[in-house]
């Protein structure tokens, strides 16, 4: 007992002491938020909380954190491993070469040293640092938690920038996409958007017009080539009077007038006149005249309806080249009316989404300026005079249990080793001789 308790006396006298500062960092909780609209996408939960917390306590102790620790360290001039080695059984016996150099080692060491965990049922994450040098734990666990929150807001605003980077050039694209489609709206025979509408109704209005006159022309002409039949049907007997036939005319009307008369007058004077009386000569002679004159004027109507027949062919022709002509131009409209329809509702949509990247940029950008840290220090590491180890009292406790327990364990040992002769039946084993006699212990008193 008395040795185990010297051996835990020269641990607690030799043992360098060792101090350990924590520092209290608070997560902020975070929704999963559109980065076009800014709808929350995903609404958090305890077990999203819970990986969150474990997830910041994993990348405070991830090396490239841990690296910029370290540059921090040297650039204030704190000595990193100077404290002892954790497990390392006698810390005393370090010496100065045992300190690590490359910034690997320095890095390992500060693993070894810093111990990160999270709170129960809290948003917070304890740093503490163990240092035999209670300045340097202290400095160490404040350089952690600064480093770790401006680690952390490096890395928020370089996400922010990357959206608002994307942002910029999904913006940039649609405003070249808007202005192709402005310049395809405009046409290039023209064409305005807004003037095809107008351009359809004329068209409409003036094939509604072709459309009459060619039904008119058609009714026309159909009336005429129906009275040349006709006339050509009629004129196939030879017995039918030119003066009879289905035409009229203002001076065929006057002629036909001027035979009715003239031939009353000649058949007046037959009955009055001989046959070869001069009256009646000159009457026959003026009735043969106007007969004469009737069938040339006959000859010039048949011609004249020949004539207007020819005309409304070739204006029958005529309108239906145009009608043809305005129904493809009307096709054409129709087709560039439904292209640019197509155009302007997928430019009202860009336009609208270039609006609403646009303002998302502006509030990113201002939102970037205004939103808080999403971690922060709740408490500061402080400077603690007390040591952490070694732990004299349970030293001792441990020393006194351990001399206890080893006391009697060898007491034990050494009753079993003994081979000191007690009984005769010790003396048949042993010596394998006969007993003589035995001293009582009463005399031996």
């Amino acid at each position: 007992m008395a040795g185990c308790l010297a051996l835990a006396a020269a641990l607690n006298e030799f043992t360098t002491p060792v101090y350990r500062s924590s520092v209290r960092v608070e997560v902020q909780r975070e929704a999963s938020r559109s980065p076009l609209t800014g709808a929350v996408t995903e609404t958090p939960t305890p077990q999203s909380d819970d990986q969150a917390l474990f997830t910041a306590a994993q990348i405070v102790t991830s090396r490239v954190p841990m690296a910029q620790v370290v540059s921090g360290l040297e650039s204030h001039g704190t000595r990193i491993g100077t404290g002892p080695r954790r497990f390392w059984p006698f810390p005393a016996f370090r010496t100065a070469s045992d300190a690590p150099q490359s910034v690997s080692d320095k890095i390992d060491w500060l693993l070894a040293h810093v111990t990160v965990e999270p709170l129960r049922d809290t948003r917070l994450i304890r740093i503490s640092v163990e240092a035999s040098d209670p300045a340097a734990a202290a400095q160490i666990a404040n350089t952690i938690a600064v480093n770790f929150v401006r680690y952390q807001a490096g890395q928020r605003s370089a996400s922010d920038n990357s959206v608002t980077a994307y942002l910029r050039a999904q913006a940039s694209d649609l405003r070249t996409h808007i202005a192709s489609l402005e310049q395809q709206t405009q046409g290039s025979d023209q064409l305005g958007l807004f003037s095809l509408d107008g351009k359809i109704q004329a068209l409409n209005a003036t094939l509604a017009e072709y459309n009459a006159s060619y039904s008119k022309t058609t009714t026309e002409r159909l009336g005429v080539s129906s009275q040349l039949e006709r006339i050509k049907w009629v004129s196939r007997d030879s017995k039918i009077d030119r003066s009879e036939m289905p035409i009229h005319t203002e001076a065929l009307d006057a002629l036909r007038r001027d035979l009715q008369v003239s031939n009353t007058a000649l058949a007046k004077a037959r009955e009055i006149y001989g046959a070869s009386h001069p009256k009646l000569v000159q009457l026959q002679s003026e009735n043969d005249e106007i007969r004469r004159n009737l069938r040339e004027e006959f000859i010039n109507a048949v011609g004249s309806l020949e004539s207007q027949r020819s005309i409304l062919v070739g204006r029958e022709e005529s309108l239906r080249a145009a009608i043809a002509k305005g129904e493809d131009q009307l096709r054409y409209l129709n087709d560039e009316a439904r292209k640019y329809s197509t155009i302007e509702g997928e430019l009202k949509s860009n336009r609208d989404l270039y609006n609403l990247l646009t303002s998302r940029i502006h509030e990113a950008e201002i939102t970037g300026q205004l939103t808080r840290p999403a971690v922060r220090i709740v408490e500061p590491a402080s400077l603690e005079v007390d040591a952490v180890r070694p732990r004299k009292l349970l030293n001792v406790a441990i020393g006194l249990l351990l001399g206890l327990l080893s006391g009697t364990g060898m007491a034990f040992l050494l009753e079993s080793l003994r081979r000191t002769i007690r009984t005769p039946k010790d003396v048949d084993e042993l010596l394998q001789l006969p007993v003589l006699g035995l001293i009582p212990k009463d005399s031996l008193r």
